[in-house]
């Protein structure tokens, strides 16, 4: 019996061909080809837009980095003025502790005492800080060992009679009467004070200030005489000049007096311009605004793009399609902020030269010449003499001449 053929045995599978994504890897550079495979790019067209997107992230973190950093910093400054203004306050009120306690000092010893305060339950308090707190109080001063007289004030000196507070204390013991009294008290003699002489004048002139005129347009004499830096509001010395703050702060106060004089130029793109910041104050800081969107412009992608070839985001783009429905409305908008013709601020202009006023004339008016009168007729003109004639010698006569 012949023998029975086998069927041919199936191929061996052959290696496993590389995709076509694969492939549009291979010819990647290493960069490119990191960001096609975490983005699962499969063509040219989907890496660049992932790469465009990338970029415009990344401009939108770095703008609103720099405007954080901004914020930070006008939060630092704030807090910075806030802690002067609590070490000036409380050096203002360590001084006023000082200067009253040399005021006490001196009322203690010119017959002055000091009163405190008793109420019902026998509490007793010194200063108003006690009256506060208890409400049936009454103020008592000891004049002498072992008796006590009510006053009305904080302080009651025994020589006068009277009860002054802390804040005219001092005054009392530099009045006229006090005095007198203290120095019959004492056995000393009293001698009024002269009055005081008008000073004399300086030998030699102090070296003056330098003018207004001759200080930059970022610096301001206060009324103490100091020149202050009106950038950073310090007085302007070799310190604050080579300070760090202080350079950068006038850079931007130079190109916002800049912009005063020349005025913001109008951006190229018809749907884009410079408004203000706040809608309350048209003087402050411009930014760039988006008036096709209604938002403000923060990287160089998001709004750009013309009606024929729309970019940016979907919504600006969007917007670009449809153009010819919202141009009215951006063009009178840019109208308002950049207007068609409109001379840009220049710097001032010399003054024209102005002829000088005519002389002054009578504005009193002419008497009115009676009916009765004569005629009034003008004068004529006064005769001219006429003009010198020149000089000449006379000819000499023939009798006149001498025979030599």
């Amino acid at each position: 019996m012949p023998a029975k053929k086998l069927p041919p045995k199936a191929a061996a599978p052959a290696a496993s061909t590389v995709s076509a994504k694969e492939a549009f890897w291979n010819t990647l550079d290493e960069e490119d080809a990191k960001i096609a495979k975490a983005w699962d790019c499969s063509s040219q067209e989907h890496l660049d837009k992932v790469k465009a997107k990338k970029k415009a992230d990344e401009q939108k973190a770095k703008t609103q980095q720099y405007y954080d950093l901004k914020k930070a910093e006008r939060n630092q400054q704030w807090e910075k003025e806030e802690q002067k203004k609590q070490r000036e306050k409380a050096r203002e009120e360590r001084k006023q502790e000082e200067e009253f306690e040399k005021v006490k000092k001196r009322a203690f010893a010119e017959k002055v005492v000091e009163a405190v305060w008793y109420d019902d339950n026998k509490c007793w308090r010194s200063g108003y800080v006690g009256l506060a707190r208890c409400s049936r109080m009454s103020p008592k001063a000891q004049i002498s060992p072992g008796t006590w007289k009510e006053v009305q004030g904080e302080f009651f000196c025994t020589l006068c009679e009277k009860s002054p507070n802390g804040s005219s204390l001092e005054g009392h013991l530099n009045s006229e009467a006090h005095k007198k009294k203290l120095a019959w008290a004492t056995g000393t003699g009293y001698t009024a004070a002269p009055a005081a002489a008008a000073p004399a004048a300086p030998q030699l002139c102090l070296p003056c200030p330098p003018t207004p005129a001759d200080l930059p347009s970022w610096q301001q004499m206060g009324p103490d005489g100091l020149v202050r830096c009106l950038p950073c509001g310090k007085v302007v010395d070799d310190n604050h000049l080579m300070t760090g703050d202080h350079t950068r702060r006038l850079t931007q106060f130079l190109e916002q007096e800049k912009i005063k004089i020349t005025g913001y130029a109008p951006p190229a793109l018809e749907y884009l311009a410079w408004v203000p910041c706040d809608d309350n104050d048209p003087n402050s800081e411009r930014w760039m605004k988006c008036l096709l969107c209604s938002k403000w412009v923060q990287d160089e992608t998001s709004h750009s793009g013309t009606p024929s070839k729309p970019e940016g985001s979907k919504e600006h783009q969007k917007n670009l399609r449809n153009y010819d429905w919202y141009k009215a409305t951006v063009v009178q908008q840019r109208q308002k902020y950049h207007p068609v013709g409109a001379v840009s601020k220049a710097g001032p202009k010399a003054p024209a030269k102005v002829p000088p006023p005519p002389p002054p004339t009578d504005a009193r008016p002419k008497p009115t010449p009676a009916p009765w009168g004569p005629p009034i007729t003008k004068a004529p003109p006064a005769k001219q003499p006429p003009p010198s004639r020149p000089f000449l010698d006379p000819e000499p006569d023939d009798d006149d001449v001498e025979e030599c």
